[in-house]
């Protein structure tokens, strides 16, 4: 009953950011929290450690980072390779935001570009 109720009290958010992995202990003994940014994870792979299992289809979807905890781990999820595949793509969708961001930033100095070209080729040159 212990290993049941431990394991139901562990949680796993996925934001549109961020990945927290919240495990505790029955009763409120004890509670860590773990956090990577989406943007820091470098890897994402999906284990499932037997054939039972593979029947339920349960598994632990391990999230290698770059950030100081290095990996976080979700044990036991149900559908592990939807969540794998939902991290993804998460990661992809933050990629893709943070591109476009960068690319309306360039597009927003383009004028001051042009503005500092014009200025610089309307200047005589001097010749000694």
């Amino acid at each position: 009953a212990w290993v049941m109720v431990d394991w139901y009290n562990d949680t796993y958010e996925l934001t549109d950011n961020e990945i927290v992995n919240l495990r505790k202990l029955p009763f409120g003994l004890r509670e860590d929290r773990s956090t990577a940014p989406l943007g820091r994870i470098q890897n994402v792979e999906m284990k499932i450690p037997g054939p039972i299992h593979l029947i339920f289809d349960y598994g632990n979807v391990i999230c290698h980072t770059a950030a100081e905890g290095g990996i976080v781990i979700f044990y036991a999820v149900p559908n592990p390779r939807a969540v794998a595949e939902e991290i993804t793509a998460r990661i992809q969708r933050l990629q893709r935001r943070s591109q476009e961001q960068e690319a309306r930033n360039r597009a927003k100095d383009l004028p001051d570009w042009f503005e500092m070209y014009s200025r610089l080729a309307e200047e005589p040159t001097t010749q000694n």
